[in-house]
């Protein structure tokens, strides 16, 4: 502009500058006066051309320098974070796009920034809501950088104590693990990491911590932080452990049920051989001459047998289908009587210690039964001793257990919380290793020397028969206490004192059918009934048997049948008996218990039950009291 005013000037003086020169050429009588008019009107006119050039070159600049100045004022405000600054010039010279792309690029910076705040609300929001510690570390800065809220409910400490010392966290570690956690903290740079351990929380109660960490790569691919997650396991791993446990008892549960199965199943073989051998012995005895000298070897022979037959009971007193004859019992009592005999069979160096108290509600036991676990943990606790003195504590006491203390001992996954009578039978010997005591109730087990019978194994079955519990302490170089639950049962407990049975001399009359699928039971019972003056009919399973009934119907005044057979089983060649023949009297045999028996036949009839292998004075008992 300032160039268009200048050349306008200049050509207005030439203008008149040719004039002037013409007029003098074609007017040469002008006076000198016109010519100095003519003079100073030019002067005039161009100092007023200067003037006004000069005047528009003051506007110009200060219009130049207000925009550039609003440029460099934007600029300023917009380094100092104000990103809604804008130029706002219009126009279309250099300085009005240099302004756009200013206004453009301060826009830009201020989306962006409102997107980063946005996603950092968000993170916020996800990192402060969540159950596990999110924490961040600058190892430039040696410090913690960012921890939600969840630090302070797992740690029981405040987030700020955290930020400001490292300390705090490194103290709440459990003693037990804070140097293996430090050494593997100290390596987090050479990546991600895993782990599990312990804090005590400001309350002393121990949590478990699951914490996971990653390196944060630099621009220069070097870790200057590191970022974690640290999640609460404690009920996971307390889930974990119940399960573990419950499983374990299932395990065992499973393989002592196995085991049971097993032995019941070999102590009915055996108790069906034994009763050939005891009633062959038996009715040699009766047959021979009280003299003869036969009969020394016979009695030996009873003895063997009878011990068999006891170690057959304690198979199935492991299986859990012992003989139990139960009855109200002052465990108390039971247990004194018991070790006054135990005297002269424990250790001598061995000093027993009774703490009985007397009126303990009662029990439903088997005294027997009862008497041979006492003898045998007595037996055991003295034999702990190793020959040192020491000595051996017995107790009972009632005690009212939970579900929580039923769960910690073996056999108690049906019984119910509320009152039980326990027993206590405890030493000071050399107590047993986990190994040992994980094995002390297999069948045959034993820290001693080999063939020593079924142990504790024997007690566990009873202690199940007897719908009880069972719990081991034990601790090397500090004995072994084992403590035995009974449920308390309702009335008063009986005298263990009973007058004896005297049994007569009878004989009776008639024909009874004998009915197992062992050819040596079935010999031997028809041998021995006839010798009380019965006629015997055998049969050799359930079907022959209806056959065998309803071919002599008239004649048959009992029948004495086993319970397992192949085929047609006892209960239900029974049933069908006395469908033929209800008021017909069955006495039935087994080598199982009485209880398992006879469960299925409650209500229906049953004449009676003999337990095997069985004497023949405990046959004629039976018939005399079913046929009088």
């Amino acid at each position: 502009m300032l160039l268009l005013l200048f050349s306008a000037a200049t050509g207005t003086l030439c203008f008149y500058y040719d004039r002037t020169s013409k007029g003098r050429d074609i007017i040469h009588e002008t006076a000198e006066q016109e010519r100095e008019q003519d003079i100073q009107r030019i002067a005039f006119g161009g100092a007023v051309m200067l003037g006004l050039c000069a005047a528009f070159a003051l506007f110009f600049h200060k219009t130049l320098t207000s925009r550039v100045t609003r440029l460099l004022s934007a600029s300023e405000r917009l380094a100092q974070g104000d990103l809604s600054v804008r130029v706002g010039l219009t126009g279309g010279d250099e300085l009005t796009l240099i302004a756009r792309a200013f206004d453009q690029m301060a826009a830009q910076m201020q989306r962006r920034e409102s997107a980063l705040g946005e996603s950092e609300q968000l993170f916020r929001q996800m990192a402060e809501s969540v159950e596990e510690i999110f924490w961040l570390y600058d190892f430039p800065e040696s410090r913690v950088l960012y921890a939600n809220p969840a630090f302070e409910r797992i740690f029981g400490l405040p987030v700020a104590a955290f930020l400001k010392t490292s300390d705090v966290w490194k103290n709440a570690i459990h003693p037990q693990d804070r140097d293996w956690v430090l050494a593997v903290f100290a390596k987090e740079k050479d990546g991600p990491r895993d782990i599990e351990y312990r804090i005590l929380r400001s309350d002393g109660s121990v949590r478990w911590l699951r914490d996971s960490t990653f390196p944060i790569l630099s621009a220069g691919d070097s870790v200057t932080r590191v970022a974690g997650v640290a999640e609460d396991i404690t009920r996971r791993r307390a889930d974990a452990e119940e399960k573990a446990a419950l499983e374990n008892k299932l395990q065992e549960t499973q393989r002592l049920e196995s085991l049971g199965v097993l032995a019941g199943g070999i102590a009915h073989d055996f108790n069906n051989l034994l009763t050939g051998v005891m009633g062959n012995a038996s009715l040699a005895r009766m047959v021979l001459p009280p003299d003869d000298d036969a009969q020394k070897y016979l009695t030996e022979i009873e003895a063997v047998a009878l011990r068999a037959a006891d170690l057959c009971k304690q198979m199935l007193a492991y299986s859990g289908k012992g003989r139990f004859e139960v009855q109200l019992l002052d465990l108390s009592a039971l247990v004194k009587e018991t070790t006054q005999l135990l005297q002269l069979s424990i250790s001598k160096t061995a000093t027993l210690h009774f703490n009985l108290p007397a009126q303990l509600p009662a029990v439903l036991a088997d005294p027997t039964q009862f008497r041979q676990v006492v003898m045998n943990l007595v037996i055991n606790a003295s034999e702990a001793l190793g020959g040192k003195v020491g000595t051996i504590s017995l107790q009972t006491s009632l005690l009212h257990v939970d579900s929580d203390y039923l769960a910690s001992t073996v056999l108690a996954s049906e019984l119910a919380e509320g009152d039980y009578i326990t027993l206590e039978i405890a030493d000071n010997g050399q107590g047993m290793s986990a190994e040992t005591q994980a094995r002390i109730f297999d069948p045959f087990f034993t820290t001693k020397f080999t063939g020593r019978g079924l142990g504790l194994s024997a007690v566990l079955g009873i202690v199940r028969g007897h719908k009880g519990a069972l719990k081991v302490y034990s601790e090397i170089g500090k004995g072994t206490t084992f403590k035995l639950l009974f449920p308390v049962a309702k009335g008063q407990a009986k005298s263990l004192h009973r007058e004896p049975d005297i049994i007569q001399d009878w004989r009776g009359t008639g024909t009874i059918l004998v009915v197992d699928d062992e050819d040596t039971v079935r010999t031997v019972a028809a041998r021995i009934l006839q010798s009380f003056g019965f006629k015997v009919i055998t049969a050799c399973d359930g079907q022959d048997a209806i056959e065998q009934f309803i071919s002599a119907r008239s004649e048959i005044v009992a029948v004495l049948m086993d319970l397992t057979m192949p085929n047609v089983d006892g209960e239900e060649a029974f049933r069908h008996l006395r469908l033929l023949q209800p008021d017909l009297r069955v006495l039935l045999m087994s080598g199982f218990n009485e209880q398992e028996a006879i469960n299925r036949f409650i209500g229906k009839g049953l004449a009676g039950f003999l337990q095997k292998p069985f004497k023949p004075s405990e046959l004629r008992t039976k018939l005399r009291d079913m046929l009088g």
